[in-house]
């Protein structure tokens, strides 16, 4: 399932008088606080700098978003104040287009569900998001986040229900700006930084999506949850490869010959005979583990949120792999995976 996430504010972040700016929370002496600071903090953060563009050209989001056929591994920093040290992880996506009465629909597939987008008119919206074991999540309207013409400025707004018998939900995307970004996949110059809203949840998130390719970079921050998204690897459609080879694996878990849940694996040779990745195992529990291997088949692994090594936790030449619950009783399963390379050699 999706990590639970508390979110209570992100009032710190543009609070506080900060060096002898006029305004509380004006960070760079503009006048301005809340969003367009929190926007800032992120940007300088982040190791950005410059204003944002007063570009005038008219972009076609679809350009820039999910390509067809195409495979993408990011490498996930995210910092809880709950645990207090940082965990890394990586994570992959899968993206497809197909046309559904005439337009086209992009499916993001992220391993145990996949998020629909559908093009209609001039407007891309979600339309669907499904979960394994979950009932699919179908917002009514559909929620518009890019369009075929966006200019630096623009502002996508929606009003929108998950159940009949919910409160309405606010959301909005803002084209902020045009942006080089550097990621361990490289450098891509004139990315889309896309930022999105979400009313009472009170966080704010920053994406940027790079021409041909899709997102490279996301930022996400809140009162105490901070998260980094970085484009490691990917292949487009067979004809682009980016980054780094990365081994990723898909499959399943199973104990007695009954299917457990999903595994998903990524792993990076780090040079001087050191594999390290990180693995997700997706079942009655929800178990995530960095891994660190000395061949690339048998790895070690340490439970990201409760610190328990497991030594020779997974092999994926026997097919095993022990899953721990709080650190007080270990299971043992067969794995059935099917691995692939991202990215160049």
């Amino acid at each position: 399932m999706r990590k639970s996430i508390s979110i209570v504010g992100l009032a710190l972040l543009c609070s506080g008088t900060i060096g002898n700016t006029a305004v509380i929370g004006d960070v760079n002496g503009d006048d301005l606080v809340g969003l367009p600071e929190a926007i800032n903090a992120l940007k300088i953060s982040a190791g950005m700098t410059g204003t944002v563009s007063e570009d005038v050209k008219v972009y076609n989001f679809l350009d820039y978003y999910y390509q067809d056929n195409a495979k993408y591994v990011y490498k996930e920093t995210w910092f809880d104040d709950e645990y207090g040290t940082p965990i890394i992880s990586f994570i992959t996506r899968t993206s497809d287009i197909e046309t559904v009465e005439g337009q086209p629909r992009y499916s993001i597939d992220w391993g145990n569900g996949i998020d629909y987008a559908t093009v209609s008119g001039d407007t891309v919206s979600f339309t669907l998001f499904t979960e394994t074991g979950w009932e699919d999540s179908i917002p009514q309207p559909p929620i518009p986040f890019g369009k075929t013409e966006m200019k630096v400025g623009d502002i996508i707004p929606s009003v929108y229900q998950w159940e009949s018998d919910l409160k309405p939900q606010f959301r909005k995307y803002v084209f902020e700006a045009v942006e080089n970004v550097t990621t361990p996949a490289g450098s891509f110059d004139n990315c889309l930084m896309i930022t999105r809203e979400i009313a009472g949840s009170q966080n704010l998130r920053v994406e940027y999506f790079a021409k041909s390719i899709g997102l490279v970079k996301r930022i996400y921050i809140s009162y105490n949850y901070r998260s980094s998204r970085e484009l490691v690897a990917a292949d487009i459609d067979s004809t682009i490869q980016l980054g780094n080879e990365v081994t990723t694996c898909e499959g399943t878990f199973s104990k007695d010959g009954q299917t457990v849940g999903v595994l998903n694996i990524a792993y990076q040779d780090e040079g001087n005979g050191i594999y390290k990745g990180s693995l997700s195992a997706d079942g009655d529990w929800y178990s995530n583990y960095e891994i660190t291997s000395t061949d690339g088949t048998t790895f070690t692994c340490v439970n990201n949120n409760e610190g328990i090594q497991i030594q020779d936790c997974l092999s994926t030449s026997q097919g095993t792999f022990i899953d721990s619950w709080d650190g007080f009783e270990m299971y043992n399963y067969t794995i059935d995976l099917t691995c692939s390379q991202v990215g160049s050699n």
